[in-house]
């Protein structure tokens, strides 16, 4: 008898865990439309986002992109980000990830009084000017 109820408790946990994971870590079909959505917006250019690059070593934030964006990740490292500034325009930028660098993405509303094609970038380090020695 003991036997019987040591496997039926084991049994009730397995199913419980089961049930569990199941209902924690799948999206339903609606879920998964509006994600597929969201990220097909993001990659036309329809959605107002900002990226931020912070130094977590210092924990200073680097510089901001904010606008119409889609970023993508390369194969070197790097962080490609593509802003559209005007119709059927864009710049492209690179932010070099290493280990104490990252960054975050965000969706922001969009204020009336933002057009289509604005967009600002913010550096928060001093840039170095570099220019030609005179010959």
């Amino acid at each position: 008898m003991k036997k019987i109820k040591n496997i039926a408790l084991c049994l009730f946990v397995f199913l419980s865990m089961f049930v569990c994971c199941l209902s924690l870590s799948s999206c339903g079909p609606a879920e998964n439309q509006i994600q597929r959505n969201m990220m097909q917006d993001i990659g036309n250019f329809k959605t107002y986002r900002r990226i931020t690059v912070i130094n977590l070593r210092s924990n200073i934030v680097l510089m901001e992109f904010e606008g119409y964006l889609t970023t993508k990740l390369d194969s070197e490292g790097d962080v490609n980000i593509m802003i559209k500034v005007g119709p059927d325009k864009y710049q492209l930028h690179y932010v070099r990830l290493a280990d104490e660098v990252c960054y975050l993405s965000e969706q922001l509303d969009v204020s009336e009084n933002v057009g289509p094609y604005h967009y600002k970038i913010t550096f928060y380090v001093p840039i170095p000017e570099i220019s030609r020695p005179e010959e």
